[in-house]
């Protein structure tokens, strides 16, 4: 008979990688050390703690008791933490709202990690959802972390149009997108946490103090991940842009954090509803006025553009996309700034377009040339913008002794000379490479345009995922 030990380490890795394509391989384990090993690792490797807002009026869950126990060896097997409250309404006392339920999870789950030692990549998401959208026509297509939809069976739209389903309310909309406001009551700090991440399928947003209430719980953080949305249609006034700013003014909350990625999405669905419920409101109101134009440049932006620009210098990695225009984050800095450990930085920029202003364009790239003269460990730097019909990027590399800058745009679309010039004066020694491409016929949507760039790195996996997805989406006209 044919021990596991005579087979060569190629065939080894062959059948253990048919076994884990399956799921329940724990009962496997005792068949060797290596297969104990392996099968802990993937075991363990990604936790999905599931609570539900009824569970929050007792005592914690038996799951939270077993995080708590775990043994050493397996602590630091666990790479990636999804804590996910289902908000199930009417489910528990009125006077028990979704801020105190959600607070009680983190709570709960904080008690349990607060012992694991410190370690060097794990991630903690927090996502919740309410079951009540499933079962709402105008939000099928869409996700919200609900059971199923990471499994690589993500629910996919109709083919059909949904002309025939009523278009939400004015209420459901700011239901779907309201903030969470709460403190954590005896609550400890947590030592092993080294990335926090806030997805987009959560559409509810944390305020500011919420936030950082949690986030100063995590001693060793490094990276945040945070992805939002634009809903400045749906309340009138872009309150995430004003959250935002309040945060950034916050700085206990980023002591230690090296890496940053901000995503504000839109549903243009979505805003398009709310214009619709706020221009039939002005009617009712007012019959003989015009539509109050929102504001070009809403108040907040410089102030937002200047905590970020001021956050970015003790950082080594960051990237905003669609939060602050490259242009107001760049008229923020100083002369005398230096970003001595920023490796990698990624923005956007409304002028970065095949059919704009190419003398504004090219006036941005320029500066920004002068402002990566500041940045001597710099080893990439984009500008891009990406939508419907819509998807350019300008990106800067250098390693080692050579150093290259890439335009990506609509064929024919070319850059000014002198702005390559810039660029290849940073590093007069360097071996310099310049590179033109052309972007994808059809671009559909930001989701299409980040993969056509080559740009996966601003937003999470499973989002890029889901916002493809959802893209795809066949709304009637409004």
């Amino acid at each position: 008979m044919t021990h596991w030990s005579s087979l060569t380490q190629e065939i080894r890795d062959i059948i253990l990688g048919c076994v884990f394509v399956h799921d329940h391989i724990a009962p496997y384990a005792p068949v060797s050390i290596e297969w104990r090993d392996a099968i802990e690792k993937k075991t363990f490797r990604h936790l999905h703690i599931q609570v539900s807002s009824s569970d929050t009026r007792y005592s914690a869950p038996e799951v939270f008791q077993t995080l708590s126990q775990l043994r050493n060896r397996h602590q630091r097997l666990v790479k990636h933490i999804w804590l996910n409250v289902e908000l199930v309404p009417g489910g528990v006392d009125p006077s028990w709202n979704v801020d105190m339920c959600i607070s009680v999870a983190i709570a709960w789950l904080f008690r349990a990690l607060q012992f694991w030692p410190a370690q060097n990549d794990l991630t903690l998401e927090i996502n919740e959802y309410c079951t009540a959208y499933y079962s709402a026509p105008w939000f099928r297509g869409h996700h919200i972390g609900g059971p199923g939809e990471q499994d690589g069976g993500m629910p996919l739209s109709s083919d059909s149009r949904l002309e025939s389903f009523d278009m939400p309310s004015h209420n459901s909309l700011m239901g779907l997108f309201e903030f969470l406001d709460f403190k954590l009551q005896r609550c400890p700090s947590v030592e092993a946490v080294t990335k926090f991440l806030r997805p987009r399928q959560c559409r509810r947003r944390f305020k500011p103090d919420t936030l950082s209430c949690i986030l100063e719980r995590l001693p060793q953080l490094e990276e945040i991940s945070l992805e939002t949305w634009d809903v400045s249609e749906i309340y009138g006034f872009n309150c995430v842009g004003m959250c935002a700013t309040s945060l950034f003014l916050q700085p206990d909350s980023f002591r230690n954090v090296k890496s940053m990625t901000v995503f504000q999405d839109r549903n243009e669905y979505f805003n398009a509803v709310a214009r619709h419920h706020i221009a039939e409101f002005q009617r009712r109101i007012q019959p003989q006025s015009r539509p109050t134009p929102p504001d070009k440049v809403p108040w907040h932006r410089p102030v937002l553009a200047r905590e970020l620009a001021v956050a970015s210098l003790s950082l080594e990695n960051l990237s905003l996309s669609f939060l602050v225009d490259a242009v107001d984050f760049f008229g923020q800095c100083r002369e005398n700034w230096l970003w001595a450990d920023l490796r990698s930085l990624t923005l956007t920029s409304r002028l970065l377009t095949c059919e704009g202003d190419s003398f504004k364009m090219h006036g941005l790239l320029k500066t920004v040339a002068q402002m990566a003269k500041r940045m001597p460990k710099l080893e990439r730097l984009t500008v891009w913008n990406g939508g419907a019909n819509e998807a350019c990027a300008f990106t800067y590399r250098k390693q080692r002794l050579t150093a290259s800058v890439t335009w990506q745009a609509k064929g024919g679309t070319q850059l000014n000379p002198a702005v390559y010039r810039d660029w290849e004066n940073l590093h007069s020694e360097c071996f310099f490479e310049v590179e033109e491409k052309d972007t994808w016929p059809l671009i559909t949507s930001h989701a299409a345009a980040i993969m056509c760039l080559g740009l996966e790195h601003v937003v999470n996996d499973v989002s890029l995922r889901q916002m493809q997805l959802e893209n795809s989406i066949p709304w009637s006209n409004i």
